[in-house]
């Protein structure tokens, strides 16, 4: 996969966004199995469905990934900044 040869040029980083791949899909699956996957697994979507207009998707197409440099506390999902919710967390370098 090109996107991890690409960050393993780094040392150290923290990777988040939309990756259009759910969690147990392919693409989500092979990104967590190198970097720990840090959205809390009781979050089951990541599509506000009050904007997306599709409504209710249980799908959580979104990442928070980082390297072993950083730590991250209260990880929280808000509603409302678009149609996929906003991912709030606490950075530290380790």
């Amino acid at each position: 996969m090109q996107l991890i040869q690409l960050l393993s040029q780094f040392p150290d980083f923290i990777l988040c966004g939309d990756f259009n791949a759910s969690r147990d899909r392919v693409v989500f699956d092979k990104i967590a199995s190198f970097y720990k996957d840090n959205i809390p697994a009781q979050a089951t979507t990541s599509i506000d469905k009050m904007l997306h207009r599709a409504g209710d998707l249980q799908l959580f197409v979104d990442g928070l990934f980082l390297t072993s440099h950083y730590r991250i506390e209260d990880v929280k999902l808000h509603a409302a900044p678009s149609d996929y919710m906003g991912i709030i967390t606490k950075v530290f370098l380790q």
